[in-house]
């Protein structure tokens, strides 16, 4: 993923800085200037003509209509990778028996825990994706190799038996999950090679699911996994004329296997990055067949070696660079794709190269999580997949306990809460050390602000507007934590365990100010509101 921080930094991130003309020089140099120039200090207070004054929130329009399935949670997906548990970076293995294929399926936890997620989108995909094989009878299914023992980052073979699947669909079926399966697109072939993609092995597992007749958990597949190195060095990896050729051989497939009525979506191409050329060129010759554009991003940048990782984390306006690289990549996968094409993040965890320990797993992740799934859903993305589920650093659950992280409950929360329609909000806050959010199910007429507090001084008190609202009371879920890299967090002040605990706190004066402790966040749910889809005005 190293590609992925070149691509949303020293592409975007520089590019910003050269247009304020300032010059850095090394890549260290670059990052904390960017810093400085778009986001201030770590530390910056609220801005003097905040200072004792009383914030004020407006919510306008509906802005995006990110899909009726998000409405039932849809927008939020997870990931499980394929990682075998020797996989190690920077001399750290945080894939102990928590990949796709080592992980305890059957475990009441797990099976709990991803209940407790909802109606939830289960991708499953990564690097190895490409090359798994499934056991068909025919093509040797090896283990991973090196084998256990050996650690490494690179891997060749591994194998998916069709017990293993089974093991996956029956999760789904009693979690209520449905399944984005990244195909082994890379099969028979590797990245330098110009040899068309060789089907066979992947319909042995297609055929198997209808036989077994486990059509109803599986949502869609995606075709390989960040294929595009291409676009970034020349001679390795596939062109677009290449993966575009592999979703139509895949959608006949799908086709003839399925039928034409019940034909999974396609998803694809997973790139690292955005490049738009390389999409514009790809879109041309897949749009027909493609459900929709997958990237992946990583914008925090190496999970290790990077001694700023915890500061960008909680520096808004370092976030902001790479909003306007997703709100961009909205407008173009419509602009080359179609009025209906879809956009996904595809994959993302923040850091790359596992996570960051003490960093992805604790309470302030959730700050980069929350404020990354409202910006690119107000930019017009339809889907988040957070990398990881369990596995790595950045995963929800821990891999020991199989007890909630932090960012597991901020998942939950943004699920149940955020809903289809995405709201215009304007906040008075001059430090832009403050974020805030609204979304409106229609359905359940229940219209919901999500505020962040990234300042670490300043508590900050916040009007909300109640013009759409007719019910007397509201509905206040406060999450704070001893400190910042705290493993648990707090709702209302008492310790969170269990999703069973996300029970609010009501206020029945509405005319009192949301009080909003420093470096904390909050969900504020208003039932009985006049939600409008998108396109009718108040």
């Amino acid at each position: 993923m190293k590609m992925a921080w070149l691509l949303t930094l020293a592409t975007l991130a520089v590019a910003e800085v050269a247009a304020r003309g300032k010059q850095l020089g090394d890549a260290r140099q670059r990052l904390v200037g960017e810093v400085e120039l778009i986001g201030g200090d770590g530390d910056v207070a609220l801005g003097k003509g905040d200072a004792g004054n009383l914030l004020q929130l407006e919510i306008g329009d509906v802005v995006e209509d990110i899909g009726e399935h998000a409405d039932d949670g849809g927008y939020v997906c997870v990931c499980m990778d394929w990682w075998p548990s020797n996989k190690c970076d920077y001399g750290l293995c945080p894939w102990k028996q928590s990949s796709i294929l080592s992980v305890d399926l059957e475990n009441p936890k797990l099976v709990e825990a991803m209940k407790g997620l909802g109606e939830v989108k289960l991708r499953i995909g990564g690097t190895q994706a490409d090359t798994i094989v499934y056991e068909d009878g025919v093509t040797p299914c090896l283990p991973f190799d090196p084998p256990p023992g050996t650690n490494s980052s690179f891997f060749k073979h591994g194998c998916l038996t069709m017990k293993r699947w089974d093991a996956i669909v029956s999760l789904c079926r009693k979690a209520g999950c449905s399944i984005v399966f990244g195909i082994n697109a890379m099969h028979g072939r590797d990245k330098s090679e110009t040899r068309t993609w060789d089907p066979s092995n992947a319909r042995a597992l297609i055929q198997h699911i209808v036989r077994s007749k486990q059509q109803d958990v599986i949502f869609g597949f995606e075709y390989g996994n960040e294929l595009n190195i291409n676009a970034v060095n020349p001679g390795l990896g596939l062109t677009p004329k290449q993966i575009a050729e592999g979703y139509h051989q895949l959608h006949d497939l799908l086709k003839a296997e399925f039928g034409e009525d019940n034909t999974p979506k396609i998803l694809g191409p997973d790139n690292i990055g955005w490049q738009s050329r390389y999409m514009k060129k790809l879109l041309s010759l897949s749009k027909d067949v493609l459900y929709g554009v997958t990237w992946h991003a990583y914008p925090l940048g190496p999970s290790y070696d990077n001694p700023l990782v915890d500061h960008l984390v909680m520096s808004p306006g370092f976030h902001d660079i790479f909003f306007r690289r997703a709100a961009k990549a909205s407008k173009e996968a419509k602009e080359f794709g179609g009025p209906d094409m879809q956009i996904w993040m595809g994959e993302s965890g923040g850091a790359f190269n596992s996570g960051r320990n003490n960093t992805s797993n604790r309470f302030l992740d959730s700050f980069w999580y929350l404020n990354t799934m409202a910006a690119l859903a107000q930019a017009g993305h339809q889907s988040f997949c957070r990398q990881t589920l369990i596995g790595g650093n950045y995963e929800l659950l821990d891999k020991n306990s199989l007890g909630p992280n932090p960012d597991y409950f901020a998942a939950v929360m943004f699920r149940k809460w955020m809903g289809r329609h995405v709201h215009r909000v304007t906040l008075s806050d001059s430090s832009r050390k403050i974020r805030a959010y609204a979304h409106c199910n229609v359905k359940t007429k229940i219209q919901t602000i999500m505020v962040l507090n990234f300042d670490q001084n300043r508590s900050a008190e916040i009007d909300l507007d109640h013009s759409t609202h007719v019910s007397p009371t509201r509905d206040e879920y406060h999450f704070t934590a001893p400190d910042l890299h705290s493993a648990t967090v707090d709702l209302n002040g008492v310790t969170l365990l269990h999703v069973s605990q996300l029970k609010p706190r009501v206020e029945h004066d509405l005319s009192r100010p949301l009080a909003l402790a420093p470096q904390s966040y909050a969900f504020v749910v208003f039932h009985n509101s006049s939600c409008r889809p998108a396109g009718e005005s108040r």
